[in-house]
């Protein structure tokens, strides 16, 4: 049991993979889009927070957009072939203006977070993992020791000696 190793089999299809790298491409993009307009600095959390709260209303409003057409392909279902198209596209559309919104919304809670960072380093030394760390050194465990056959000969010594 000793050579026992947990291991993970990631079933994640290439292509599902590849879109999620793609997705965090365009969060970066816009990232960097709204960084090359030179916005002034998140001051403290409640600035951030309404940052966050204006992007979450668009993104709700987006949403509702689906949710329409959804209910509006629904309807069309007993129309016909070509009402189905349309409500399909209209609901492409809808759908597509969710995705561009919540991008946009990740880029500014990533610069909401960035800012924040900037000020709280400025204001403490050590970075939150940097105080975990150092706190961490004495949290009351220890580490168990690696066993070798030294230690399982030592521990096979200490039994017979009972």
């Amino acid at each position: 049991m000793s050579n026992y190793e947990q291991m993970e089999l990631n079933i994640t299809l290439d292509g599902e993979r590849e879109l999620k790298e793609n997705v965090m491409l365009s969060v970066e993009f816009a990232y960097d889009q709204l960084k090359s307009y030179d916005l002034p600095n998140v001051a403290n959390r409640y600035e951030g927070y309404g940052i966050a709260a204006n992007m979450w209303s668009q993104l709700a409003a987006k949403e509702k957009g689906v949710k329409d057409s959804m209910k509006h392909f629904l309807v069309t279902l007993d129309i016909g072939e070509q009402a189905a198209i349309e409500t399909a596209s209209s609901l492409y559309n809808s759908v597509t203006e969710v995705v561009y919104t919540a991008t946009n919304m990740a880029a500014h809670v990533n610069k909401v977070m960035n800012d924040l960072f900037k000020v709280y380093s400025e204001i403490e030394e050590e970075t939150p993992i940097e105080k975990m760390i150092e706190d961490g050194n004495d949290d009351g465990f220890e580490e168990a020791e690696e066993k070798t056959e030294e230690n399982t000969e030592a521990e096979v010594q200490e039994d017979g000696a009972e």
